[in-house]
């Protein structure tokens, strides 16, 4: 597979912007809405103060509805893409296998890759992620070893 750089540097560049933004990182989920209703939108997440994952965001972001793919939120606010939900419409995006999307976005329990330093999902930061999505577009591997 062939790493998908240009998206993965749209994916730091969502990630910088809700950190900037004020936004707060859950990835235990991909959109906690409270009790609004799934936004769709990044000025929807960000007006109803959700609390989103890595994936919830890129799933709000215009850069992915703008890949000409067919991004879009799903009805967890997972990302959606050419017809495939979650993992593994970010393994499409990125280029990556399932099993790497599966570890980034700490699908199935995989929050122990290194990067995270072995915290629990809850606890991973806007810069965890960030520092492995730097790793992903630099040397085609979630991994830094």
């Amino acid at each position: 597979m062939w790493v998908k750089k240009e998206n993965v540097q749209a994916a730091i560049n969502i990630m910088k912007r809700n950190r900037k933004y004020g936004q707060k990182l859950d990835m235990s989920e991909w959109q906690d809405s409270g009790l609004h209703k799934i936004q769709n939108t990044e000025s929807g997440v960000w007006f109803c103060d959700c609390v989103c994952s890595m994936g919830g965001y890129i799933a709000v972001s215009s850069e992915f509805y703008a890949n000409g793919d067919g991004g879009d939120a799903g009805p967890w606010g997972n990302p959606v893409l050419n017809g495939l939900g979650g993992t593994y419409a970010i393994a499409e995006w990125f280029g990556i296998s399932e099993a790497d999307a599966e570890a980034l976005t700490c699908d199935r329990g995989h929050e122990k890759i290194a990067q995270y330093r072995g915290k629990k999902v809850s606890d991973i930061t806007f810069g965890d992620v960030i520092e492995v999505l730097e790793i992903l577009r630099e040397t085609g591997s979630i991994y830094s070893d």
